[in-house]
């Protein structure tokens, strides 16, 4: 009996877990940023694997692609909390300024 297509893709993912996860990380970074694997790891190197706003090595994990929303233009690779917190900050620098004014005040009292 012939083996079905999700019998073979099952099967393919158990015998090469990582060039499968490679493969699928250069996808994504084609598709989300207009880069390779290869371009992604040169960033990488450049920042000396540490986030590039806090220095945080992200606890070993990936570091994350930080872009401009508007332009798409890629701005460094962050951590997760620092992608996080610009997110929930809407990536605005007016409010990442009254942000830092706020917590600056509040360390002089």
């Amino acid at each position: 009996m012939a083996l079905t297509r999700k019998e073979i893709d099952d099967r393919y993912k158990k015998k090469h877990p990582d060039r499968r996860k490679r493969i699928m990380k250069n996808n994504n970074l084609k598709n989300n940023y207009g880069i390779t694997l290869e371009q992604y790891n040169v960033l990488v190197i450049k920042q000396n694997n540490k986030c590039a706003i806090c220095g945080s090595d992200n606890r070993g994990k990936d570091l994350f692609v930080d872009h401009n929303h508007i332009t798409g233009k890629i701005r460094g690779l962050l951590c997760s909390t620092c992608n996080f917190a610009i997110g929930l900050l809407k990536d605005d620098p007016i409010l990442c300024d009254t942000v830092a004014a706020y917590l600056r005040k509040e360390r002089e009292v």
